[in-house]
């Protein structure tokens, strides 16, 4: 998924996007298209978001996995435009965000099945090879019967915790969220792996102005809490 974002209030783009006609994230991929001799990539699934921005959604090669990328980001496609793939979160069509900067629904603008991803694209994401092997939650002996939705609740909680954390907020939201989960992934409830990738995505999606390496940091900080109190606890 192609996420097309306009921009905060004050906010200006980079000295690289700093042209004539270049406001948000449309405009940096009609850029891009422009610079690759390709049309807009329109037609597709598109969701209109709470802010004005678009959400364009393609599909991809069952056996290529791509990650996520946000504009900042090494691979990123340029300002305002992130991706969302293998491991990421995406606001579903129809949902109504209610967030310190506003309250809005995410509504359909171009209800089709969606387009395969254009290979020039996919050439700039640089896909980082074949889908690994799905590793599945264990279940340990005495809990939930339904483990798996059990597991998919808690990681949907404390992703829903950073992504609807406030400007100020970030971090402090991010490590709470990532030690209450390193406390299910000593109880063998929750894979970490799964468990970084989504936070991952989602502070990267909330905390636009730090980098991945550092919201990487504060996860892993927070698991490893998490695990260390657990274990103490069980001691």
């Amino acid at each position: 998924m192609l996420d097309l974002d306009v921009p905060k209030p004050g906010e200006v783009p980079p000295p690289k996007w700093a042209q004539p006609g270049v406001t948000d994230g449309a405009d940096v991929l009609a850029t891009l298209c422009e610079q690759h001799s390709q049309p807009f990539p329109c037609e597709t699934f598109m969701v209109r978001t709470r802010r004005g921005g678009l959400h364009l959604y393609f599909t991809t090669p069952p056996d290529n996995r791509f990650g996520n990328t946000s504009g900042s980001s090494p691979r990123g496609l340029g300002w305002l435009i992130d991706t969302r793939s293998h491991g990421g979160y995406v606001v579903a069509p129809g949902s109504v965000v209610d967030l310190p900067d506003g309250t809005g629904r995410y509504e359909v603008a171009y209800d089709r099945p969606p387009a395969a991803l254009p290979g020039w694209l996919a050439t700039l994401l640089g896909p980082t090879g074949r889908e690994p092997p799905r590793v599945a939650c264990p279940r340990p002996p005495g809990t939930v019967g339904d483990l798996p939705s059990y597991a998919d609740a808690a990681l949907g909680g404390e992703v829903k915790r950073v992504l609807t954390s406030p400007d100020h907020g970030h971090n402090w939201a991010l490590n709470k969220a990532a030690f209450n989960l390193g406390r299910r992934i000593a109880a063998g409830l929750l894979d970490r792996d799964l468990a970084e990738r989504a936070l991952q995505a989602a502070g990267e999606v909330a905390h636009t102005n730090e980098t991945p390496a550092r919201i990487a940091a504060v996860i892993r900080a927070g698991i490893d809490a998490g695990i260390l109190k657990a274990a103490g606890a069980a001691a």
